[in-house]
């Protein structure tokens, strides 16, 4: 189990490893960062992804959108809907004309978000993911303004105060003819896109509040945000940390 981190431990002495790429989620949120970092014979062992409270970033959909909310990066509108305020995200899909957007906070293997066009279907599937459609992953649920446009993931990698853009890729994540089936866990990718040169923009607009936060807070928050072009300009989806520099 990826998430195993005493049989890791054991496998990585046994093995002579002198480096861990984490690829899963998981394991980040799980804070396998730390694990390594406190364990007297792991310390020396650089890990490759953040530290368990900057693996939040992914690992809460709410943690990432109240991040951007505070930090003035463009983002979609939503609200954050549990079970106690239930009427309250209905009320907030009946506010919006569809599309509809509805995603499940945590982990959910790249499956937790719908888009539908059907007001009563978004309700019941608002009701059955809050109770327990995606386990604990949808105990909270995000319900947030629909976007119009290109997506694209922003990739970097960074040792926690300096950073390096890298390519940027288009991730196709809707099964079926014209983007017209559920979301998938990614149906490929094309690296680089023609319609999107964002280095400069990223740059200037979105990682300079990330370095300010993440080091004041001392957290190890690695990554870029995933973007939309919207007809507003460019907004940020969400944020991914896993399979960037930690500790160098």
């Amino acid at each position: 189990s990826v998430s195993d981190f005493e049989g890791i431990k054991k496998a990585a002495l046994e093995k002579g490893v002198d480096m861990v790429v984490v690829g899963p989620e998981a394991p980040l949120v799980d804070g396998i960062y730390d694990f390594f970092k406190n364990d007297a014979q792991l310390k020396s062992i650089p890990v490759i992804g953040p530290s368990k409270e900057g693996a939040q970033m992914e690992g809460s959909k709410d943690f990432s959108k109240q991040f951007m909310m505070r930090h003035n990066i463009p983002t979609a509108g939503y609200l954050s809907v549990t079970k106690d305020n239930i009427d309250e995200g209905v009320a907030f899909l009946k506010s919006h004309k569809a599309p509809y957007v509805i995603k499940a906070d945590g982990l959910a293997a790249g499956k937790g978000v719908l888009i539908l066009n059907d007001l009563d279907e978004a309700i019941k599937e608002l009701d059955e993911m809050l109770g327990g459609k995606f386990g604990d992953a949808s105990s909270t649920v995000l319900i947030e303004e629909f976007l119009s446009g290109i997506e694209c993931s922003v990739f970097a990698i960074t040792d926690g105060n300096d950073y390096k853009i890298l390519p940027v890729a288009k991730d196709y994540k809707r099964i079926g003819e014209g983007d017209k089936g559920l979301n998938t866990g990614g149906m490929g990718s094309v690296s680089p896109v023609s319609f999107a040169d964002v280095h400069e923009e990223g740059r200037g607009q979105n990682r300079p509040p990330y370095d300010r936060r993440t080091q004041s807070r001392q957290d190890r928050l690695q990554g870029l945000p995933l973007l939309w072009t919207h007809k507003r300009g460019r907004r940020a989806i969400h944020n991914r940390v896993q399979r960037a520099y930690g500790r160098p």
